[in-house]
């Protein structure tokens, strides 16, 4: 699934889910069930390069990745096994996210 380098890897609350987030080489976000072992689903995390995932820390179907230039929140829709991404709305502002920690609450990014 991934090709060659895995960028960052994040567990859900619940850990049933891990998230995986492919190097420059595919740039891809793979959600995987963690009691079999296999993928479920995957998607492209952007078209910019992306450098960290994380799982909100009470849902185990929400998680965020951000790289050069890029946030975005992703939900994990089980009916249609499918990753569906927000672009988040940064404005005039320009940042590569380097890391991403998620409040306790759910309801800020840092």
């Amino acid at each position: 699934l991934h090709k060659v380098e895995i960028q960052a890897l994040d567990f859900s609350c619940d850990e049933q889910y891990l998230a995986s987030l492919g190097g420059q080489d595919d740039n891809a976000l793979v959600l995987w069930e963690v009691e079999t072992g296999r993928a479920i689903c995957g998607s492209p995390a952007h078209t910019n390069f992306s450098l960290d995932v994380k799982f909100f820390n009470n849902s185990n179907d929400k998680l965020v990745t951000g790289g050069n230039y890029n946030l975005q929140v992703w939900e994990y829709d089980l009916p249609n096994n499918k990753l569906r991404p927000t672009e988040a709305q940064l404005g005039q502002m320009q940042r590569i996210i380097k890391t991403i920690t998620v409040d306790h609450r759910d309801e800020f990014m840092y």
